[in-house]
């Protein structure tokens, strides 16, 4: 039994550092710069793209938005702002380019949630390409946010890498009156390559232990 519990200690050791290395490969995936007024909202329109934005419009524009918009007590999912896929009108998107590892699995996830003062239920696409090929294609939809609770989403998908970057995308699919999804804490991650392999030799020691008490 002591031997057992030693194993396990061993492998916890191994697992949390390797667990705590995920990095975010995205700039600004909470939409919190640039930094606007409380209670307000701020339009980012394609080719007029702010330092430290880090995404691309890529069609019309969007909004970042903040906690208290229009008297809504309903907040971000996430710090303070978010960003809304419509800026004007009925379309909007956003893309950003990032490095990956060919043959790396790469994890995304987001919040999702619509903006309660349209009253066209939001939806976008998702995709995540390497420029040749589809990694990652998904929709979204979200029809019950409200200015008291805008009933967040999460998603979470994973996609292998086929090159040395890959480009996220997310479109507008519905809405309208110059709102749409609200998109918060936007995420793409993978274990570092060092901690992969950190994993790999911890686990291989453990097994050589684990062999040699057998004897």
């Amino acid at each position: 039994m002591v031997k057992n519990v030693s194993f396990g200690l061993a492998a916890a050791l191994i697992l949390a550092p390797f667990s705590a290395q995920a990095t975010n490969l995205l700039v600004n995936g909470g939409f919190e710069s640039p930094v606007i007024n409380p209670a307000g909202y701020v339009q980012i329109n394609l080719g007029g793209e702010p330092g430290g934005f880090g995404w691309t419009v890529t069609v019309n524009g969007v909004d970042i938005v903040e906690n208290g918009l229009f008297g809504m007590s309903a907040t971000m999912y996430q710090a303070s702002q978010g960003l809304d896929l419509i800026a004007l009108g009925s379309t909007g998107g956003v893309q950003q380019t990032f490095t990956t590892v060919p043959g790396l699995t790469y994890f995304l996830t987001f919040a999702y949630a619509d903006n309660p003062f349209n009253a066209q239920p939001g939806a976008a696409s998702v995709v995540v390409d390497d420029g040749f090929s589809t990694l990652l294609s998904d929709n979204i939809a979200h029809p019950n946010s409200t200015t008291t609770n805008l009933n967040w989403l999460t998603y979470s998908n994973s996609f292998v890498a086929t090159g040395g970057s890959a480009t996220l995308t997310f479109t507008t699919t519905s809405g309208g009156g110059s709102g749409g999804i609200f998109l918060d804490a936007v995420s793409v991650d993978t274990p570092e390559p060092a901690s992969v392999l950190l994993l790999g030799a911890g686990l291989a020691g453990l097994g050589a232990l684990r062999r040699r008490a057998r004897r």
